[in-house]
């Protein structure tokens, strides 16, 4: 995939030639493959072949990602690109499972002269030849005013050759990632500089970039949600420059002066510590964001239900299971008349179907046959779980709190917002005089550029947002039950400002998971995400990336009980309709 060495490329016959496009588009392959080879991607299901054959396993995954993130960029923008594009890597990905990828090579790290193989220490150094980006950019700028994040940095990697061990930052990787759990961590996902390729599209020049979906392994890991955002125009993602006034801004500005570090793993492997402890990659598109824990849902709970948990009743529908199984034994081994029994009221253990109101049919003849006590006895049971079953699922049916339409009822809700930024002027020049109490409690910073390296909880990340964004988020998580859980959430967001509550996990498996609060300034408007889609990956499910639209599922963990309630109804009256065939047919005296 990659045919040259960072040393065999001719860089002095490219400034030459006066091809920053050139020169640009090879050092980006360079660094794509430095990126992909050193912070590789996992799956669960493949890494059984990591042993013989560990190179497929990596290579192959992160092009399925890649797949994945170009589906996306076709079913949101279709164009004849997109879609071309999308089926170039679909076609990649499937060939490459046939016949297998080429194994990488390996390379040191040459410092001034000494050949570094250490994993450790290649880690190390990475920061300085990736810290050189940000330093060298801004004075070449002046160069072209088209400069983009990268273009003038070759020069630092002329004559060096880089470690490409498959996994050499995964130990600075935890270290950054074990004061994240439990927390929601915000990601750009799209264009990371300078982790990007100039492709031609139409007569202009668009950039694209590998997904960021390495952090979804870690994600998991250590129990952390991932919010992604997608700006929509080039303005938000790239920043603008003029040539009179010689300044970066947006993304390129804080590059420039240092004040990040690039791309996802940048900020893990080789940002600094203190600066970026809870960030993985900071929004610089300046969007606002409140990250709080979910509202309180209240279930259809019945007073006799009230104080106790469903799974406690689920315990006392199969101890009533177990009672009626011993007396019907007692009653059959003492020859106990059960029909005089039942008569009295006694028999709610033998026969819990008539505490609900369901009559069963009883010993009426003498001595019946073991395959008939034997097809009641199970009817018996199926039937007291599916009853049981269906008053828990019943009353287990989450209700979702009234929705906040004003900042005053976020001020005085449960919600404990756990982060807020700088540019707050805005909101506090509001109508609503709620919002100095939101403020109240949080380290406000006024700065331009102070909200991309302050966190002021481990729950959530804060940015401002001046800008018309498209608010995307693909989350993967894994509820309380262990069910693995895929949420897609797209939303244009048209207004000057945005609000994104994210909640966290609930015993209801989310099933009302994601809200996105709009700000404007009169109040709040509330947007529920009632239905989750499942977009299939391969570590899920194998299906085909065209196929991802057409299954979804609606995952609910309410739908469980009733799930079971069904089929345990089924074979009950399965049973009892051969039963009766049996009776009726005089197999039974």
């Amino acid at each position: 995939m990659f045919s040259e060495e960072p040393s065999a490329v001719n860089w002095e016959s490219i400034i030459r030639d006066n091809n920053p496009s050139l020169a640009f588009e090879k050092f980006n392959i360079t660094l794509l493959r430095i990126y992909d080879l050193t912070c590789p991607l996992k799956s669960m299901k493949i890494r059984k072949k990591a042993a013989r054959k560990p190179w497929v396993d990596d290579e192959l995954l992160r092009m399925i990602y890649i797949r994945n993130a170009l589906y996306t960029a076709h079913i949101t923008e279709p164009n004849e690109f997109s879609s071309a594009q999308f089926k170039d890597q679909r076609n990649l990905v499937n060939s490459t499972r046939r016949k297998g990828s080429p194994a990488p090579q390996q390379y040191s790290l040459n410092v001034g002269g000494e050949i570094v193989r250490d994993l450790d220490k290649v880690c190390d150094l990475f920061p300085y030849h990736f810290s050189k980006i940000g330093e060298t950019v801004q004075s070449e700028a002046a160069v072209n005013n088209e400069l983009l994040i990268g273009e003038s940095t070759f020069e630092d990697l002329r004559g060096q050759d880089f470690e490409m061990k498959l996994e050499p930052c995964q130990k600075i990787f935890e270290t950054r990632l074990k004061d994240l759990r439990g927390s929601v961590v915000l990601v750009n996902t799209w264009e990371l500089p300078p982790f990007v390729v100039p492709i031609e599209e139409q007569g202009a020049t668009k950039y694209y970039g590998p997904d960021q979906q390495t952090i979804l392994v870690y994600a998991e890991k250590y129990n952390f949600t991932i919010e992604y955002v997608l700006p929509s125009n080039e303005s938000a993602k790239w920043g603008t420059y003029t040539n009179d006034s010689k300044i970066f801004s947006g993304q390129k500005g804080l590059i420039a002066r240092g004040e990040v570090h690039l791309g996802a793993a940048g900020n893990w492997a080789y940002g600094i510590p203190e600066k970026y402890r809870d960030i993985v990659y900071p929004h610089l598109y300046d969007e606002v964001v409140f990250m709080a824990p979910p509202a309180i849902r209240k279930p259809y709970w019945y007073a006799f239900v009230l104080p106790f948990h469903y799974t406690l009743w689920a315990a006392i529908a199969f101890c009533i299971c177990v009672g009626g199984l011993i007396h019907w034994t007692i009653a059959k081994l003492c020859f106990i008349n059960t029909h005089r029994w039942q008569n009295i009221g006694f028999s709610a253990l033998y026969n819990f179907g008539a505490i609900v109101g369901t009559t069963m049919p009883t010993d009426h003849s003498p001595a019946p046959t073991r395959l008939f006590n034997l097809s009641r006895l199970l009817a018996y049971f199926f039937l007291t779980a599916a009853f049981t079953s269906s008053i828990i699922s019943y009353l287990s049916v989450p209700l979702i709190e009234e929705p906040i339409n004003s900042i005053k009822q976020v001020a005085e809700s449960r919600l404990s917002l756990t982060g807020i930024a700088d540019y707050y002027n805005y909101f506090k020049a509001s109508v609503d005089p709620y919002m100095d109490k939101i403020m109240q409690g949080y380290n406000i910073r006024d700065e331009t550029f102070d909200a991309y390296e302050y966190v002021n909880s481990r729950l959530g990340v804060s940015i401002d947002s001046k800008r018309i964004l498209t608010y995307y988020t693909d989350v993967i998580y894994k509820d309380q039950l262990n069910n693995p859980t895929i949420h897609i959430v797209k939303e244009n967001i048209a207004v000057a400002q945005n609000v994104a509550v994210a909640p966290k996990n609930s015993i209801y498996t989310d099933a009302f998971s994601n809200i996105s609060v709009r700000l404007f300034g009169t109040g709040l408007h509330q947007y529920w995400t009632r239905e989750a889609t499942l977009v299939a990956k391969q570590k899920y499910e194998k299906i085909q990336p065209d196929l991802y639209e057409k299954k979804r599922f609606d995952l609910q963990s309410y739908q469980a009980p009733f799930l079971v309630w069904s089929i345990m109804l089924t074979v009950a009256i399965a049973v009892f309709i051969c039963e009766r065939i049996a009776f009726n047919q005089g197999k039974n005296p």
